[in-house]
């Protein structure tokens, strides 16, 4: 029986906005946006663990959204999305104290160390203890396992039909392993969207 090929995929038409906009990406690089981003979502999907096990000890309670926070990670600004339960009586441990704008450098290679470990619950649960997060053992272990699993739904997520480029990058970064700094390799995926605005859709 003579098989039929499959007609060849309709190449996409991109708009010359659109064309544009990747040309214009491509040439100036990704610079610091992925790293802000990476270290903006490990904060926020830490806070986010931190809630989930907030709300099955407290079963009258829900989740109530988020709101904005600016922060600094050493010298880098990042935008996070802090989550808040509808009694109000919440605040994830992880965030600086009430009168700190932000974190110390040595907070941020703690952060990207948690980030290279979030496959890993056992390694994700030693560097939260690095961090000093407020909790005992069996609510240390519970978020380590949230947190790895928001992590990795995040990377399977469906790629949002809008996206028009996908950029895969690289980031050597220094993170903190018990007395010492050293460097690692992050791989992250960034789309871009036909209005212009990036996100990254996975890291690992």
């Amino acid at each position: 029986m003579t098989r039929k090929n499959s007609p060849p995929d309709t190449p996409v038409q991109l708009s010359a906005e659109a064309q544009a906009e990747i040309a214009r990406v491509v040439a100036g690089g990704l610079g610091d946006l992925s790293l802000r981003e990476m270290l903006a979502a490990s904060v926020t999907a830490l806070g986010t663990a931190e809630r989930n096990v907030h709300l099955k000890q407290s079963e009258n309670n829900r989740g109530n959204g988020f709101y904005q926070r600016g922060l600094n990670l050493g010298r880098m600004p990042v935008d996070i999305a802090v989550p808040r339960v509808r009694s109000g009586a919440f605040r994830p441990s992880i965030l600086p104290g009430p009168y700190k704008r932000g974190y110390t450098d040595e907070d941020q290679a703690l952060f990207l160390g948690l980030l290279s470990a979030s496959r890993s619950v056992g390694a994700a649960e030693s560097a939260l203890k690095k961090m000093g997060l407020s909790a005992s053992e069996s609510d240390l272990d519970a978020v380590a396992k949230e947190y790895a699993e928001i992590i990795a739904l995040k990377n399977t997520a469906a790629i949002d039909p809008d996206m028009i480029a996908l950029f895969i990058d690289a980031k050597v970064v220094e993170i903190r392993d018990d007395d010492r700094i050293r460097p690692a390799c992050i791989y992250v995926v960034v789309g871009l969207h036909r209005d212009g605005t990036k996100r990254i859709l996975c890291c690992q």
